[in-house]
């Protein structure tokens, strides 16, 4: 092979490499674009979360705390309700998946743990907290969680 053609060669795989290159920069970034535009339509939006109490005693007494959801003072058999009004302000829908965590969640029924919220619509969600009648006395905590997701 002669001097002048291996020079068109390496010439020729050299193009070739950058070609490679710059495709592959241009996949990568369509493919960067398109998870965030999956993360910011479907993935989470926000999530808040609220500290409940409650105390298992041989006495009632109500909670009405600004600061918490506390279910107060329930004998063991016995029950306590709440309910929380939830507002979407936005002008989108949103899935709201509702949990509750900590010891006292073994306690805590949730009438819909994943809630529809249309725009600017609001739902309650009602708390059920049910003591088994053998449940020592004490105190118990937790987080209630709420987790706006985008459609």
């Amino acid at each position: 092979m002669s001097k002048g053609a291996k020079l068109i060669k390496k010439s020729i795989t050299k193009r070739e490499g950058i070609k490679f290159v710059v495709a592959s920069l241009l996949a990568i970034v369509i493919l960067i674009s398109i998870l965030v535009l999956i993360y910011n339509n479907f993935v989470v939006f926000k999530t808040q979360e609220y500290d409940v109490k409650l105390e298992v005693s041989n006495n009632l007494g109500f909670d009405v705390s600004e600061e918490y959801i506390g279910f107060g003072k329930i004998t063991p058999g016995g029950t306590s309700n709440k309910k929380l009004e939830v507002l979407n302000d936005y002008g989108r829908e949103f899935n709201v998946q509702v949990k509750v965590e900590g010891n006292a969640s073994k306690f805590i029924y949730l009438k819909d743990k994943d809630i529809i919220l249309r725009p600017y619509e609001n739902k309650t969600i009602e708390l059920l907290a049910i003591i088994p009648k053998n449940e020592p006395y004490g105190e118990y905590a937790g987080k209630l969680v709420l987790i706006f997701r985008r459609f």
